[in-house]
This record gives structure tokens, C-alpha cells and sequence, in this order.
């Protein structure tokens, strides 16, 4: 009896169930696919735009860190200001060359920084590192940034920005004023460039301004500040821009309060020291300097 009953129960699935089971299967498994193709497409799309994003923090990072190490005899010392009647051979030994305009009081060669416009500086900076060890390589380097005029690619059909952003080194012989700088390599640092400004902190009009001519002779060979601007473009063709005020790693000091902490002022009514032409009863400003 048993045995009828488990036969009469025996029976596999119809047609009509298979063909549900499959179309229900069907639908979660297209579900399933669409769901997994839109995230690989999301995920490369958001690779591709942070991709491009972080290519401008990187080249803003980049230029920070020359920047930051920014190299000037006058962070720790101040200018020596030649009189009218020191001997000639004096009024030479206030510059070395054009690179290297002044001295300072301590008779350390300031280097110039330069800057053809708003998108271009030229400036030493003790960021380089030794290519070998144990080699007798400096660690200062002039170092250029510049914008380059991109080459338009035909085949390309994706957004193209009208500029490369350009980085060049010269790390021998740093002292010759004898500098060529359309033989230095270039090293793009950021392409599809729209524009790229850097401005200087003027601490007595307290504001950036365009040209290091803006500011004394003083601030514009040791510069307190700088703000640097990127517009690129993406993949996409949208802009994007990065901003980033960068302070040179040298702590604030004032040269000129310094030194006259450390040397005592000439009494006004006693003559002048000729042994000492750096402190005259004339100075006219009262700081215990020549002007």
C-alpha cells in the first residue's frame, strides 16, 4: 500500500513551470547584469575625472615643494646697501653676476627670482636631490616653470586645453650667469593647461600682486608668499582649478631689527667710524643703516 501511494505522488515539473522558472531566472539575471555593467561603467568614470583631478593637485603639490624651499641669503640676512663713497672695489663686490645682484651683510650672494609674466618664474631652490650617493652633487637648483603652447592632436577627439604646463632644472654650475634655458629639458608637469598664475604676498600693501617688480628689492628677492592658480581641463572638457597660497619653509625675521640688535647705533653727535661703514651718523632713516 505504501508502495502505490509513493508511486501515485512521483511526478517531475511541467512545462509550464519550467517556462516560469526560466523567464523569472531571465529577468533577475538581466537585472543582476545591468546592475554590474552600470557599476564597471560608474567606477571607470569616476577613475577617469579623479584621475585628471588629482594630474592638477600633483603638479600643484609639485610646484609647492620648490617653491616652499625657495633659497635667499636674505631669509637670515640683511642687504648690504653700498655709500656713495665706499671705494669702488666695494661697489663691485655688491653683485657677482646678474643671477646673483646683491650680497648681503654678511657678503653671501642674494639670487635673483625672476618673471617674464604672470605665468612663468625662475627662482633657485635648495629642492634637488642627489642622483648618487656619496657624490659631490649640491642640492640647490634654478628651477623654471613655464607655460608651453600645446600641439593640437588631429586624431584626438577628446578635450584638449591650450597650454602644457613646463618644469626645468639646471643643477651644475649654478653661480654662471651664462644660463640657457631652450637647451634644459622639459618636464610637463600638467597638460590640457588653460592657465596658470602665480602672484607675491607685498606685506605693506598686505595683498598678492602679479610681478615680484611690484614689491622692494628686499621682498622681491625674498619673497614672504605666494599664491599659485591652475585651470585645466578634463576628459570631459569641464574646468577644473585648484588654488594654493604656498610660504616659503624659512621661519619670519627681520633681518634689519636683528642687526641692529646685534650692533649698537653710532651717537649722531660723535664722528664716524670709518672702520665701520655700515653705521654713519647720517643716516637718514635712523636705523642705524646706510640708505
Amino acid at each position: 500500500m505504501f508502495q502505490a501511494f509513493n508511486k501515485h505522488h512521483q511526478r517531475g515539473f511541467s512545462l509550464i513551470e519550467i517556462l516560469v522558472s526560466t523567464t523569472i531566472l531571465s529577468f533577475m539575471m538581466a537585472s543582476i547584469y545591468t546592475m554590474v555593467d552600470q557599476n564597471a561603467k560608474t567606477n571607470r568614470t569616476v577613475t577617469v575625472e579623479d584621475r585628471d583631478f588629482l594630474a592638477g593637485h600633483i603638479a600643484l603639490n609639485k610646484v609647492e615643494e620648490d617653491l616652499s624651499q625657495i633659497y635667499s641669503s636674505l631669509y637670515y640676512a640683511g642687504r648690504k646697501r653700498p655709500r656713495p663713497d665706499d671705494p669702488p672695489q666695494d661697489q663691485e663686490q655688491q653683485a657677482t653676476n646678474a643671477l646673483f645682484p646683491y650680497n648681503t651683510i654678511v657678503d653671501v650672494p642674494a639670487p635673483i627670482i625672476d618673471s617674464e609674466d604672470k605665468s612663468s618664474i625662475v627662482f633657485l631652490s635648495s629642492s634637488g636631490r642627489r642622483k648618487f650617493e656619496d657624490q659631490k652633487q649640491s642640492h640647490f637648483l634654478w628651477v623654471k616653470y613655464s607655460l608651453k603652447n600645446r600641439e593640437k592632436e588631429a586624431d584626438n577627439e577628446l578635450p584638449q586645453g591650450e597650454y602644457q604646463l613646463i618644469r626645468q632644472t639646471i643643477a651644475e654650475n649654478i653661480y654662471s650667469p651664462n644660463q640657457d634655458w631652450d637647451k634644459e629639458r622639459e618636464q610637463i608637469v600638467l597638460d590640457n593647461v588653460k592657465d596658470f598664475v602665480i602672484e607675491y604676498w607685498d606685506t605693506k600693501r598686505k595683498k598678492f600682486v602679479e610681478s615680484p617688480k611690484e614689491l622692494d628689492v628686499d621682498e622681491r628677492l625674498a619673497p614672504k608668499g605666494f599664491q599659485v592658480k591652475i585651470n585645466w581641463l578634463d576628459r570631459n572638457g569641464y574646468e577644473l582649478s585648484a588654488l594654493k597660497v604656498i610660504r616659503p619653509l624659512w621661519p619670519a625675521f627681520d633681518t634689519l631689527k636683528d642687526e641692529l640688535e646685534r650692533r649698537p647705533k653710532v651717537d649722531p653727535n660723535k664722528a664716524a667710524d670709518p672702520n665701520n661703514p655700515r653705521f654713519q651718523p647720517d643716516d637718514e632713516e635712523g636705523d642705524g643703516f646706510d640708505n
